[in-house]
């Protein structure tokens, strides 16, 4: 006699059902779990005594796009942007996840939950609305840090990063890369962006889309 297995889409969506429903009844009974309108993040931070019995739901976690940052006595996971408005709208996509929450969110001291529920009405830049092409096949992000423009690329292997490393430059770009625990970041600074015009009026324009989608929103 042959038995039937659920198909792995269905094995997949019970794993991102289970997970969601412990992540949030753990955010509503404990004083560790934040979730941020305004950055849209959502937070679960977990001392380091408890971090191997929640082991297996923060393996979970990570793959759904949570990361994992050390905290002194701590582990914070996070998950921001439009990674965390996404997975947000998944959980609730499922009607129990929705309910259970819903009802949890009419207890007074459940704002975490009820913030989980604005989450999914934030508005998220689409992606690659503020990337640019540096070279042929090189797209690095635009971002103001500290009042300085500077350009970005992450990557996870070494021999990915040393091969953008040298196709900028040879492009003329001075550059190095940082590591950010198992991430690399290579940055282009305001510096070498001013140097070359045709890269200036690209980061204009990445700016002056960001600013009239600012203006637009307080309207």
């Amino acid at each position: 006699m042959r038995l039937k297995t659920r198909p792995r889409s269905s094995r997949k969506f019970s794993n991102l059902m289970m997970t969601s429903l412990r992540f949030s009844c753990y955010l509503r009974f404990s004083e560790d779990g934040t979730v941020d309108i305004k950055r849209r993040s959502i937070t679960l931070a977990i001392g380091n005594s408890k971090y191997e019995l929640w082991r297996d739901i923060v393996r979970r976690m990570k793959a759904l796009s949570f990361g994992v940052n050390n905290g002194g006595h701590k582990k914070n996971i996070r998950i921001c942007s439009s990674k965390a408005v996404e997975l947000v709208k998944k959980w609730l996509s499922d009607t129990l996840i929705r309910a259970m929450i819903e009802d949890l969110g009419q207890l007074f001291d459940a704002d975490k939950l009820r913030n989980l529920i604005t989450l999914t009405n934030a508005r998220v830049r689409p992606k690659g609305k503020s990337i640019i092409e540096i070279v042929d096949g090189v797209w690095m992000g635009v971002r103001i840090c500290d009042g300085y423009v500077e350009l970005s690329i992450v990557r996870r292997r070494l021999e990915d990063v040393k091969a953008v490393q040298e196709r900028l430059r040879s492009a003329g770009y001075n550059t190095e890369p940082s590591q950010r625990g198992k991430r690399f970041v290579i940055y282009i600074g305001q510096d070498e962006i001013e140097k070359c015009p045709e890269l200036v009026a690209k980061v204009c324009e990445v700016l002056r889309r960001v600013h009239e989608e600012a203006m637009n929103e307080k309207h």
